[in-house]
């Protein structure tokens, strides 16, 4: 794990769909999940998915070019059906999001946190959203969180399971 402008960041050896099936306890303090990238698909608004998700969950809605769900809504979707296949794209929040991702900030593969580190833009971002938590897969997952509890404990849980 490291520590960069106040932000916590890790890679695992792991995938979203892995973490929220898996390991859903993980996720029980977020109140809202912002999602930025479903299979690579960054404009949400345009999948059959988001009608989906904003008819049978009333609360859910979009802001930007992603998708606002409730977390508990989400974890109940991702247990019914594989949504996560690599190439995603998950921020987690306490509040509800008000400020969409800009296009250019992304945890998505082939960025790897690891060996790049903190971009400004990202960095800049997350000052101003206040997201908790974000993951982006493909290969492997990025972690980047506000602390690092919940990083540790991320990668704690994908080593015991490697």
């Amino acid at each position: 794990m490291n520590k960069t402008n106040d932000l916590y960041t890790a890679w695992a050896d792991a995938s979203i769909g892995e973490l929220v099936l898996g390991h859903p306890d993980v996720f029980s303090p977020y109140e809202y999940v912002l999602l930025t990238s479903i299979d690579s698909t960054t404009d949400l608004r345009a999948l059959p998915l988001a009608a989906e998700v904003e008819q049978r969950f009333p609360a859910s809605f979009t802001l930007g070019t992603g998708l606002v769900v409730r977390a508990t809504d989400l974890l109940e979707m991702t247990a019914e059906r594989e949504m996560f296949t690599g190439f995603d794209e998950t921020w987690w929040f306490t509040e509800p999001p008000r400020a969409p991702k800009p296009p250019e900030v992304s945890l998505v593969a082939p960025f790897n946190v690891r060996d790049e580190g903190i971009p400004a833009d990202l960095a800049r971002w997350m000052q101003q959203a206040r997201p908790d938590l974000g993951l982006g897969d493909g290969v492997g997952v990025n972690i980047v969180a506000r602390t690092g509890a919940i990083v540790e404990r991320i990668v704690r849980l994908v080593s015991m399971a490697n």
